[in-house]
């Protein structure tokens, strides 16, 4: 084997390895990317929950709205109500986004505040007062990719 055939053989060999390695490369970052997109889609979706299964819970009281938005749809205050030990309780919650931190948070006024979902770019609410109905918009964004999460909900409990 000659010089020339050595060195030529190590450049098909460099070329094969730096195509097999790109290739992988592409294929983690798909997989990393569809992966985080995947896990603000599903955080999107848990916050969305929360916030439904709230307002299925509201207090149906004719003095106090149960359902109030504040600062031009981006903070939701809930009047819930839930059984707790055969006794019916009142809990005051508010659903917020902190601008600094794309976090988004539930505020129920007995415990601390909680972060229920994270890479939230924005979030509206619209109450219908004439339907009585919710609409929840979230808007998520990471690494480039957004994602929009719409639902409208009803409030459907009423206690004695």
């Amino acid at each position: 084997m000659t010089l020339i055939e050595l060195l030529l053989a190590l450049a098909m060999v460099t070329a094969v390895g730096a195509g097999l390695f790109s290739a992988y490369w592409m294929a983690n970052n798909a997989f990393e990317q569809q992966l985080s997109g995947s896990d603000v889609q599903y955080s999107s979706r848990t916050a969305m929950q929360w916030i439904v299964n709230d307002v299925l819970q509201l207090a149906k009281d004719s003095e106090e709205n149960s359902i109030r938005i504040l600062d031009e749809g981006k903070k939701l205050h809930l009047s819930v109500q839930y059984i707790k030990d055969e006794q019916i309780q009142c809990a005051q919650v508010e659903y917020y986004l902190d601008d600094n931190t794309q976090w988004f948070y539930r505020d129920e006024s007995s415990k601390p505040a909680l972060p229920i979902a994270e890479n939230i770019e924005n979030v509206n609410f619209c109450y219908n007062y004439n339907l009585d109905f919710l609409n929840i918009e979230l808007m998520a964004e990471i690494a480039g990719h957004s994602f929009t999460l719409n639902s409208a909900v009803t409030p459907r409990v009423e206690f004695p």
